[in-house]
C-alpha cells in the first residue's frame, strides 16, 4: 500500500511539473513572437538589403585565377550562392567571432 501511494504522489507531482513546464514554454513562445513581429516589420528588409550588397560585392570582387578566362555567369551565380550561404551561416553561428 505504501508503494502504491508513493507512486501515485510521484505521478501527481510529475504531471504538475510537466504542466508548469508546458505553460512556461508557451509563455516564452508568445514573448518571442512579439520580437519576431517587430523584426519582420522593421529590420528584415534592412538585413536583406545588406545581404544583397554583400553578395554583389563578392561577385564584383571575384577575380579569375592566373591564366584563366573571364568568370562566366554560372560562376558568378555560384560565387553569389556561396557568399550568401557563408554570410547567413556566420550570422547565426560563428564561434570565431564570438571569442
Amino acid at each position: 500500500m505504501f508503494a502504491l501511494r508513493t507512486v501515485q504522489r510521484f505521478r501527481d507531482r510529475w504531471e504538475k511539473m510537466e504542466e508548469e513546464n508546458l505553460q512556461s514554454d508557451v509563455n516564452k513562445k508568445l514573448e518571442r513572437s512579439e520580437y519576431d513581429r517587430v523584426y519582420k516589420e522593421h529590420y528584415e528588409a534592412l538585413d536583406q538589403t545588406e545581404l544583397d550588397r554583400i553578395v554583389e560585392d563578392a561577385i564584383a570582387n571575384a577575380v579569375p585565377g592566373e591564366g584563366e578566362e573571364a568568370i562566366s555567369e554560372s560562376d558568378k551565380a555560384m560565387i553569389g550562392h556561396k557568399s550568401r550561404f557563408y554570410r547567413i551561416n556566420n550570422t547565426f553561428y560563428n564561434p570565431n567571432l564570438a571569442a
